[in-house]
């Protein structure tokens, strides 16, 4: 799931760049980089000072290299050299700390402003996430602020916003290491995180807002260390939304799991039978859809796609369309199922696990509700299913598994959805929270075939 989140970044960023005429300037960064007055800023730095000269130079001639025309096939390698250079980490720490803030207004700015290539405004949100602190290794912190203010801004563009997301997580994964965060610090990472949660989807960029919406759910846990009541609610809500994607509504669970506490005031039995109704969904889904495409392709005439050397739970003979049942209904053709799928489905499952019950049973929703013993099985049942998934050998062998855990998960807990006076998540979205039906065994199903 990573590897497909880098990938989705690496993909706004480059929507965003694509196609962006960068303007001539006489200077590259080499040009600079070689200058006098670059000199003197460096020593200037080791010394302590960083005076007006500095700042001009800093403003008006090295940064606005980011979006002039030294060539976006060379804006990483410009953008490591400048951290190199202008923010040395052997020079004196009060002064370096002057030259990052200048520098986070500035780029801000160039950002912000819509008469500079987006391609350079992106490079400028990206070297204000790369900015380090006292260390020279670890994100500066001041730069939180700054990088929320982009994110939160559903103004800019969603390549800009992307960009400031990935400086937060830098922030954030040096911030997990922290006992304690300063308030300044989480109150501008909780407020930006909560809006992106809470904005409705974009209409003209849904998956760049879904993918916003996913890197805060995951960073939340950092800022806020217990749910308050707002939040819990805004998570349930999010976790049981039908309009919402699966992946989503799993990255709400997780989150709402991980900082749930007992005066987060939601309905826990409620939020464990979504999670369970939740699980079922997201394989289900995938079942469907698999089935689909095989339906899709025999009537296409595209031949169906059996056990490799095995005629047992093969396709339709010879490929051809038309295969019916013992009762004249008309079949699927069999079709194995993407295992990157398979495994997709095992991660969703054990995160649904930890966010009904941890190993230990010391987080998660089951210390919320009153029905302790049925979030433990639910939890025990996840991560069973998700062990399976995650060890299926082949696509075969995965899709059965898959319709397995269909059927073992729906028999835990109710089978009725909670009502909607217990739960005012499942008021707003009834139909989120109910178990699809189970799918039913056929002769041309690879889901319904035996083990």
């Amino acid at each position: 799931m990573k590897h497909a989140s880098r990938l989705l970044v690496t993909a706004l960023l480059l929507t965003v760049m694509a196609g962006a005429s960068l303007p001539v300037r006489a200077e590259s960064w080499s040009a600079v980089e070689r200058s006098d007055e670059a000199k003197r800023y460096v020593e200037q730095l080791r010394k302590g000072t960083f005076d007006g000269d500095s700042k001009t130079f800093l403003e008006q001639t090295a940064l606005p290299i980011l979006v002039s025309s030294d060539g976006l096939d060379t804006v990483s390698k410009t953008r490591r050299r400048m951290l190199e250079v202008l923010f040395d980490s052997k020079g004196d720490a009060k002064a370096r700390e002057q030259a990052n803030a200048a520098a986070a207004a500035a780029l801000v700015s160039m950002a912000s402003d819509i008469s500079h290539p987006a391609g350079g405004r992106v490079n400028a949100v990206l070297l204000l996430g790369e900015l380090r602190g006292e260390d020279g290794r670890s994100p500066w912190n001041g730069a939180v602020p700054f990088l929320t203010s982009l994110a939160g801004n559903d103004k800019l563009q969603s390549g800009i916003r992307a960009a400031a997301m990935t400086g937060l997580a830098r922030h954030v994964d040096a911030l997990r290491k922290q006992s304690e965060i300063d308030e300044k610090t989480q109150s501008a990472l909780s407020s930006c995180l909560l809006a992106i949660i809470a904005a409705p989807p974009s209409a003209t960029e849904p998956s760049a807002s879904e993918w916003l919406v996913g890197r805060a759910l995951d960073m939340l846990p950092v800022a806020e260390k217990k749910a308050s009541p707002a939040t819990a609610k805004a998570l349930t809500e999010l976790m049981t939304a039908s309009t919402r994607t699966i992946d989503v509504r799993v990255r709400a669970a997780a989150a709402l799991g991980a900082i749930i506490a007992p005066d987060s005031a939601i309905d826990g039995p409620a939020a464990v039978l979504a999670i369970r109704d939740l699980a079922i969904e997201a394989i289900q889904s995938d079942i469907d859809a698999t089935l689909a495409r095989a339906l899709i392709g025999s009537m296409a005439g595209v031949p169906t796609t059996g056990r490799p050397g095995s005629y047992e739970r093969g396709g339709i003979d010879g490929g051809m369309p038309g295969a019916v049942g013992p009762n004249g209904e008309m079949l699927p053709p069999a079709e194995p199922i993407d295992l990157a799928i398979v495994r997709r489905d095992a991660w969703r499952l054990l995160a649904l696990a930890n966010a009904t019950a941890s190993g230990d049973g010391s987080s998660g929703l089951v210390t919320v509700t009153s029905d302790g013993a049925t979030a433990t099985r639910l939890a025990g049942a996840l991560r069973e299913w998700a062990m399976n998934l995650a060890a299926a050998a082949d696509a075969w062998s995965g899709a059965a598994s898959m319709k397995d855990a269909v059927d073992a998960l729906a028999k835990i807990g109710p089978v009725t959805k909670p009502t909607a006076a217990s739960s005012p998540a499942a008021a707003a979205s009834p139909a989120a929270v109910e178990a699809p039906p189970a799918a039913q065994p056929r002769g041309n199903d690879p889901f319904g075939a035996p083990n």
